[in-house]
């Protein structure tokens, strides 16, 4: 594993019971989490999921 791949880090995320690692710095999107759970949704993006989180970043943390 190469010096750059070891220093990223990582959080677990729960997509409909499943744990998917993303990138710790990094947002991630509704149709990112969505595609997560349904990878055919790219494909109907007219189609509405609810999502749901807790323990993510609060509003007055979302500076950037």
């Amino acid at each position: 594993m190469s010096e750059t791949a070891e220093k990223v880090k990582t959080v677990t995320i729960i997509v409909d019971g499943t744990p998917h690692e993303v990138p710790k710095k990094e947002k991630i999107t509704y149709a990112e989490v969505v595609t997560l759970a349904y990878p055919e949704y790219p494909q109907h993006p007219e189609i509405t999921y609810s999502v749901t989180y807790t323990k993510g970043l609060r509003l007055d943390q979302a500076s950037s």
